[in-house]
């Protein structure tokens, strides 16, 4: 009887720890893989994903019908030495990522990838990671170097990169976010290089402008936040901290919150508008940098207000 039950105990062991293609999180969402690069197991405490192979490039490319990460976070498992892990959603499911993703044995670039859309949680974090891409678009090319990952390869097809209630320390170090509308509330995003690049392809269904909204709960702390922004409005009612980098084509930046650090630098090319110069403070007093001043191709048809 004791060995009837022991070997009982043992199979269900076995079954809940063999990897396998999908994964129910204590949430109920899900993880499934839909190519044969990854299997998925619970490990000890946290959820497993184990690269099973990579390209010429050393290149790991996995692609999802769900990808879901709980507060409890997910182990990328990368003892094959992936140089880049790109985890792409195939469906029509956004993604929820309210844990710390953390890449074991072996760092890697890591590229986040749904079209869908995908919302940042309050646990959110990625570990031992060389650098981050987060992208609500499809992917139409593929970049000669996966080291240079731009907006231009992606197409928005109307998925939305949501940031709510994240506030854990250096959760968005050496991070790049390209999305066509991205919504920062009630966060704190602590990152010693943040940059946002807007996508600018669409499928033809969501012709709307651009769209960067921080709300007055939020803050971003970080060494330099950068931007490559083109026709976007962008409108910051919370606290934007460290140098800052931005080039603007066609764009306007309500700033009703605050802007301030030791170097900062906004270059406008076409319309420019800008409100909230006076929350605006960094040390270096050339901080707005017009390019069609500068050009000998300037047409001078263009409106600029900076107030």
């Amino acid at each position: 009887m004791n060995k009837t039950i022991l070997s009982f105990v043992f199979i269900l062991f076995t079954c809940e720890t063999t990897a396998q293609s999908e994964h129910t999180l204590q949430s109920g969402r899900e993880i499934k893989i839909e190519n044969q690069d990854a299997e998925i197991k619970q490990g000890n405490i946290i959820p497993e994903l184990i690269l099973k192979n990579k390209d010429h490039d050393h290149k790991s490319h996995i692609t999802f019908s769900k990808f879901n990460v709980d507060e409890d976070g997910l182990d990328i498992n990368n003892s094959i030495n992936a140089k880049h892990i790109i985890t792409e959603v195939i469906s029509d499911n956004e993604s929820w990522i309210n844990g710390n993703i953390n890449i074991t044995h072996n760092p890697a670039s890591l590229l986040i990838i749904n079209p869908n859309g995908i919302i940042i949680g309050n646990q959110f974090k990625i570990t031992n990671t060389i650098k981050n891409n987060i992208v609500t678009g499809r992917m139409i090319t593929e970049p000669d170097d996966w080291e240079d990952i731009t907006a231009e390869q992606f197409e928005s097809s109307g998925g939305n990169l949501i940031i709510y209630g994240a506030d854990a320390h250096d959760n968005f170090n050496n991070t790049t976010l390209i999305s066509r509308n991205i919504e920062i509330r009630k966060s704190k995003l602590y990152s010693d290089n943040l940059h946002i690049d807007i996508m600018l392809n669409t499928d033809g269904r969501y012709p709307y402008s651009p769209k960067i909204s921080i709300d007055s709960d939020s803050e971003i702390n970080a060494g330099l936040f950068s931007g490559n922004l083109t026709g976007v409005r962008l409108s910051n009612a919370g606290k934007i901290t460290g140098n800052i980098d931005l080039r603007t084509t066609d764009s306007s930046i309500d700033n009703s919150g605050e802007m301030t650090g030791k170097s900062g630098k906004i270059t406008y090319r076409g319309n420019f508008y800008f409100n909230g110069k006076d929350n605006t403070k960094y040390t270096n007093s050339d901080v707005f940098w017009s390019v069609d001043d500068h050009s000998i191709f300037d047409t001078g048809l263009k409106t600029v207000t900076i107030e």
